[in-house]
């Protein structure tokens, strides 16, 4: 009977599992996308669904059960979930007459939760599931409560509806370590097992963090501190209307590249001198080798040196902000038909630097902070230059991406936006780089400028499939509501 008992719990649990998993196969056929950020951040969700008793009874009845859950991203694909909730199980007993009675009992769980998500890349995400927990059981013979562990495994499947929220369907057997869920009846040396199964979603919290603007700057700052308008620093910025949106909107880095925007407080001239220190250490990349070599390393030196460097974006994109609001106070702002006619008629060249242009690039860090100056500053052709020298120099350097990205923005607000979606693809067939949610909009933006409609709508489509965790996601949705 044990041996019969224990035969029919494994076809059960694996039918439950081949089901699951056939509905994955399906998912991973018809979607491709890939979340950034879900990691270091807390959910919570709620489900219901039934549990079945496995015991010396050998016909059970399907109980009604609920439960919540907090959750913590270990990772984008790992989860320590805290699950606790409220189930029913029934069994049959022999009737003092003859034959057989249904009784029913319930319980209060806790559980503590490991589960790791097989395919990450996937919207429809299969994961497998383990844990240990304790229950609070009503003994139906002896009508008191007790105490029980278990131990859980099992499976299930989420699908991501949206960058935050997921349905999530589950199937976990779990493991008493007592006999007596179903009254105390004896037959066998098996421990009490039940199957429960469960829908319910899941909401993400935590949105990326980015640079605050008041610890970099005051609101009261004096103009004339920051120097003339046509200084070769190139401080002063107007709004961006060339590229039809506010800058600081669209330069934003993902998570992984704004995590080291968390201590804005540091002064930004310190933050500069610890890069250029940090730069100085590196090789100068002069062959394929060596600069694969430092691309791909894991020195921790290294990823941060990559996050500081995608820091300067946002912190370049504030000093942006703050210098069109001193603009608008000044009213020196030209207005944006002077600006759209002047960048349509801007013509960039292409591979347009010099020799002395490459020999004078001996600090990587220094030279990629001056293109993007120049770039803010709306000296485009000197910024497509610049970096289009980094790359002919460094081709193979961590940030390579970003340097082909900020070429693609200069041809968008030169009004060239053909040469700007050719940079933009490039980005896209970097292995890692955290500017392809960037790039995916703004080939879908260069694209509504071409009124190629459908064009348009499959990359703001791709970036929301690919990248649900993006902060471009709304923007996205936004165009797409115009199309």
């Amino acid at each position: 009977m044990e041996a019969r008992r224990f035969q029919r719990s494994i076809a059960m649990t694996s039918k439950r599992v081949v089901l699951i998993f056939v509905v994955a196969a399906f998912g991973a056929l018809t979607t491709n996308s890939f979340a950034q950020g879900l990691k270091g951040r807390f959910g919570w969700g709620v489900g219901l669904g039934t549990q079945q008793l496995y015991s010396e009874p050998s016909v059970t009845p399907f109980g009604f059960g609920g439960n919540g859950l907090l959750s913590y991203r270990l990772s984008n694909a790992l989860s320590l979930n805290l699950a606790f909730g409220y189930n029913t199980l029934g069994f049959q007993i022999a009737a003092t007459g003859g034959g057989t009675t249904t009784k029913t009992t319930n319980l209060v769980y806790g559980d503590l939760l490991l589960d790791y998500e097989l395919m990450s890349k996937s919207s429809f995400r299969p994961f497998v599931t383990t844990g240990i927990g304790g229950l609070n059981f009503l003994h139906t013979e002896l009508n008191n409560r007790y105490n029980d562990a278990e131990f859980l495994l099992g499976g299930g499947l989420r699908f991501f509806l949206s960058p935050t929220m997921a349905l999530s369907l589950s199937s976990v057997a779990k493991y008493t370590t007592g006999d007596d869920l179903d009254g105390g009846q004896r037959g066998t040396t098996m421990k009490d097992i039940y199957f429960q199964v469960r829908t319910g979603f899941t909401m993400y919290m935590g949105p990326k963090t980015t640079v605050k603007d008041d610890n970099l700057f005051t609101e009261n700052l004096d103009v004339e501190q920051l120097g003339d308008e046509n200084s070769d620093d190139g401080f002063f910025f107007e709004e961006d209307d060339a590229s039809g949106e506010n800058t600081g909107a669209l330069f934003a880095e993902d998570d992984q590249g704004s995590k080291s925007a968390e201590s804005g407080g540091e002064d930004y001239q310190d933050f500069l001198n610890r890069l250029n220190e940090m730069d100085d250490s590196q090789p100068a990349a002069s062959s394929s080798s060596s600069a694969t070599t430092m691309a791909g390393s894991s020195n921790p030196k290294m990823e941060e040196y990559i996050r500081l460097k995608s820091r300067i974006d946002e912190l370049n994109a504030t000093i942006e902000k703050k210098e069109t609001e001193i603009y608008s106070i000044q009213q020196a702002l030209v207005s944006k038909q002077n600006v759209n006619a002047v960048a349509s008629q801007t013509v960039l060249r292409d591979n347009n630097y010099t020799a002395s242009t490459l020999g004078s690039i001996t600090n990587y860090s220094k030279a990629y902070e001056s293109a993007l100056m120049k770039f803010y500053s709306r000296r485009y052709q000197e910024a497509v230059d610049l970096f289009q020298a980094l790359l002919e120099k460094y081709p193979d350097h961590a940030l390579s991406s970003n340097c082909e990205y900020w070429i693609g923005e200069s041809y968008f607000a030169a009004g060239n936006f053909e040469r700007a979606i050719t940079s933009f693809q490039k980005v896209l067939q970097y292995e890692k780089s955290l500017k392809k949610d960037d790039a995916l909009l703004m080939i879908g933006r260069a694209y509504v400028e071409l009124g190629n409609k459908s064009e348009a709508q499959n990359a703001f489509n791709r970036l929301i499939r690919e990248f649900p965790a993006s902060e471009f996601v709304p923007k996205s949705e936004q165009y797409l509501r115009k199309l």
